[in-house]
């Protein structure tokens, strides 16, 4: 069983990952399920039980966000690099982090 940080336009959580079943459940809400199957992009594709249509989310610095919502950004100044997250849903922007470039 592998846990990942899955952000989604409406919750954030973690959800638990069966690589031998490929069953997937939210850890905030008792009831939420689904498959998934992970194609060559290294996306994944889940199919809730409860819900449709189906979620492709991407990976970005070991945490999963939804596809079609999440960009993530390179920012150089002054011989610093920052990565942003940007949420084009909820507009939201997130800082994951920044390094010095020499």
């Amino acid at each position: 069983m592998t846990s990942y940080i899955f952000f989604h336009n409406e919750w954030v959580d973690i959800c638990l990952l069966d690589n031998n079943t490929k069953k997937i459940k939210r850890t905030n809400i008792d009831d939420e399920y689904g498959s998934f199957i992970i194609n060559n992009n290294n996306e994944i594709i889940i199919k809730w039980d409860k819900w449709e249509p189906e979620n492709i989310f991407i990976l970005i610095d070991n945490k999963y966000y939804l596809k079609e919502s999440f960009k993530k950004f390179k920012f150089i100044y002054n011989s610093c690099e920052t990565y942003y997250i940007f949420n084009y849903y909820n507009k939201i922007i997130f800082k994951e982090k920044l390094s010095i470039i020499y």
